[in-house]
């Protein structure tokens, strides 16, 4: 711009949500599941939800390939809620592993969810892949929706 020269560019502060920690960056929580209507409705249920005054930053993933890409993206990332079958039966546990032993992250909460709670047993799991909590998806949505 020359000396004089009026400036037209609009320019924005950045958004402040009220009730969402300004000036704190949110938790990041990667939502890795191959259904879009759950990572919609996790969404809704946590958009206005706040832990120590800082609000969420959601990341979708809808393969174990994405979730380990968006990890190495975002090594910050506060809380994985991870499908067990995504690909195949067991993608999200091999995602587990991936996280605990090739990234190394140990600061990362895994909350593995399943619809079909039968198919990994709970106990030996979270014991075997380092998780830190374990849902069937009839807990998760219990008493939300109709």
């Amino acid at each position: 711009m020359e000396p004089g020269e009026k400036n037209n560019q609009l320019l924005f502060a950045d958004e402040v949500v009220p009730g969402r920690g300004a000036g704190k960056k949110p938790w990041k929580v990667l939502i890795a599941d191959d259904e879009e209507e759950v990572h919609a409705i996790t969404r809704m249920v946590l958009n206005n939800f706040t832990f120590e005054g800082q609000g969420l930053m959601f990341l979708s993933a809808y393969s174990g390939t994405e979730t380990k890409v968006l990890l190495q993206e975002h090594p910050d990332t506060a809380i994985v809620l991870l499908d067990v079958v995504m690909e195949e039966e067991t993608t999200g546990l091999a995602v587990a592993r991936y996280i605990r032993e090739q990234l190394n992250n140990k600061f990362v909460r895994i909350i593995l969810r399943t619809g079909q709670p039968g198919q990994a047993p709970e106990r030996q799991v979270t014991m075997d892949y380092d998780i830190n909590d374990y849902k069937g998806m009839n807990e998760v949505f219990k008493g939300r929706f109709g």
